[in-house]
């Protein structure tokens, strides 16, 4: 696995993670 498409992974779930949370 490359850095680029681990911090492209850790951008999609920090995306995720804060949608999750304003929605709440």
């Amino acid at each position: 696995m490359s850095f680029r498409s681990l911090l492209a992974l850790s951008g999609l779930v920090c995306t995720g993670l804060a949608n999750v949370i304003s929605k709440r």
